[in-house]
């Protein structure tokens, strides 16, 4: 059931995770083969701020980590009403709180593993979010590094928890194998993408729930927020470049955002985005069907007494929200109207933003360093 924007309460598997006490764990940092950018979550973690974290920064070594980085956190979801007044207008969005009476916050990671002769570590950090057990979902962040020699896939592999089989010591028991690849006839097409020892990638993924699942009708996109801070000494500003390193935050108003640009201990970091996302259902099988591509938003907001950070925002139309059971996955390297055909996902590199992430490649698409994707996801509780 929605409530009225301005009440601020819970409208349907909607998360807000504002406010989070400020965490004092280290980052575990890894590192590929000849790349010059290392990727951490928090290990240990212990609830909701320090296990849906994650890090990125220049470095040399993982043992050492970066000197100085760049945070990327889950800080809220809500029903967009207006795109454009959003950011200034609190009656214009829905929010609502994360899932209750649960030991929440979830990390899996493991810093060795191979497939074939490659090798790749991978970090999965969550929470879930909603009202109650018939209403609720999961938020979280993917970490998975290819260390050295290449892997082809066409889906992504997720983990994540349910309500009603929640551990205790902040681990994951549930998995869900995502389409990656560009889509056609309502199936995951057969076009592998392929991912090779230093390159990032970031996704995010969501979906909706439940027996009494209902949309917000005043609902035209449902947003995902990002808080994006640098941590470095010797900064006392976190200077963001925007679009090709030619605007400032301050010129983001109601503007898209193509790439993000971070100079991090005098070195430059930069995040190219794409616009791209794969949609599916989830049957009572736990199997995947009814797949499509379209495109999200991005915005960029800044926060009001921290120059140091800023919001990145990931709104998805809300048609893909108006029943139960649907899964989207943004920063896919399908595009949208283009039968098996493949463009660039969005990627983290060390240096200026890769060539515009809307660009179609025919053939393989390279991944340098790690592999980054944002996840929100939401399942029915007797799924998967």
């Amino acid at each position: 059931m929605h409530t009225h924007a301005t009440s601020c309460s819970l409208v349907t598997c909607i998360l807000l995770l504002a406010n989070l006490p400020t965490s004092h764990c280290k980052y575990s940092w890894v590192k590929a083969e000849g790349a010059d950018l290392c990727a951490g979550v928090q290990d240990p973690c212990s609830d909701l701020a320090t296990c849906s974290a994650v890090a990125y920064g220049a470095c040399t070594s993982a043992t050492d980590g970066p000197s100085a980085y760049v945070t990327m956190t889950p800080e809220s979801m809500a029903w967009v009403y207006d795109i454009d007044a959003y950011a200034t207008d609190s009656t214009k969005v829905n929010m609502i709180e994360g899932l209750p009476g649960i030991t929440n916050g979830f990390l899996d990671l493991s810093s060795s593993e191979s497939l074939g002769t490659s090798k790749y570590a991978y970090m999965m950090a969550g929470a879930l979010v909603g009202q109650n057990k018939t209403s609720c979902g999961y938020i979280g962040t993917y970490n998975a590094m290819v260390v050295s020699g290449t892997i082809e896939t066409t889906i992504l592999p997720l983990r994540y928890n349910v309500p009603d089989d929640v551990p205790s010591d902040h681990t994951t028991k549930k998995s869900l194998d995502m389409c990656l690849s560009s889509t056609s006839n309502k199936a995951c097409g057969t076009d592998k993408v392929t991912f090779n020892t230093a390159d990032i990638a970031f996704m995010v993924f969501g979906g909706t729930m439940g027996t009494d699942y209902k949309p917000d009708p005043q609902g035209k996109h449902l947003g995902i927020r990002y808080k994006m801070k640098v941590v470095d000494s010797s900064q006392t500003s976190a200077d963001m470049k925007f679009n090709g390193q030619t605007k400032g935050l301050a010129d983001m108003s109601k503007v898209e955002v193509d790439d993000v640009s971070f100079t991090l201990g005098g070195k430059l970091v930069s995040m190219s985005l794409n616009k791209n996302f794969n949609s599916a259902t989830v049957g009572t099988d736990s199997k995947l069907s009814n797949f499509s591509t379209s495109n999200v938003n991005i915005r960029a907001n800044a926060i009001s007494g921290d120059a140091m950070a800023a919001y990145l925002d990931i709104l998805f139309p809300a048609a893909y929200f108006q029943i139960a059971d649907q899964v989207v996955l943004y920063g896919t390297a399908g595009n949208p109207g283009s039968r098996r055909s493949l463009g660039s996902y969005s990627k983290l590199v060390a240096g200026k933003p890769s060539a515009s992430s809307s660009s179609v490649h025919s053939g393989s698409l390279t991944m340098v360093a790690c592999v980054v994707a944002m996840a929100m996801l939401v399942l029915p509780s007797n799924r998967l």
